[in-house]
């Protein structure tokens, strides 16, 4: 016991702690800022889309038009990145999803009946058009695996670092003897 609170009280051991922390930090903070403006940038990206997308539905002649556009694309398009919904004057439902809010929050349900609600995290636009209201939804799965990338590259840029600012604080030299 005497022999471990001598080696915590080695100045190198305790430089080498202090020095693993700062570049921990160093490395953290650096790492949140790079995961936060990428994140901003695929956020950005898929905001565009949406717009891209809205105007494109804006461009068809009538409510008739939009809604054979929405089924058609909806067919095409996979629900897990993309939900297409209309929701036409009289009430009638077009696409691949409807969107529903209650206490929880928004929730995307799919007009298959074989699948009942979509699950992840989705940016959406909601718009009304010829009397009806458009919803264009995209998957940020994307954004969201981006974090497990982001957290290993922080796991394997410590590692070493911890290994060698360790390496550095010699136990032995602290006591004096030969280890």
């Amino acid at each position: 016991m005497t022999r471990l609170r001598h080696i915590w009280r080695s100045m190198p051991l305790r430089l080498a702690i202090l020095l693993v922390a700062l570049f921990a930090t160093v490395s953290l903070l650096s790492l949140a800022a790079s995961y936060a403006v990428t994140q901003s940038s695929f956020e950005e990206t898929i905001r565009a889309d949406l717009q891209q997308d809205l105007a494109g539905f804006r461009a068809a002649p009538s409510a008739r038009a939009v809604a054979q556009l929405v089924e058609a694309e909806s067919r095409a398009a996979d629900p897990g990145r993309l939900i297409l919904s209309y929701v036409a004057r009289d009430g009638r439902i077009y696409g691949n999803g409807a969107i529903a809010q209650d206490e929880g929050g928004f929730h995307i349900f799919s007009l298959n009946p074989e699948r009942a609600e979509f699950e992840g995290e989705y940016l959406s636009l909601t718009n009304p058009l010829y009397g009806g209201v458009i919803t264009i939804a995209r998957s940020r799965a994307e954004i969201v695996a981006l974090r497990g990338v982001f957290v290993n590259i922080l796991l394997i840029s410590l590692l070493p670092t911890v290994l060698i600012a360790l390496s550095g604080a010699n136990p032995c030299a602290a006591l004096q003897t030969s280890c």
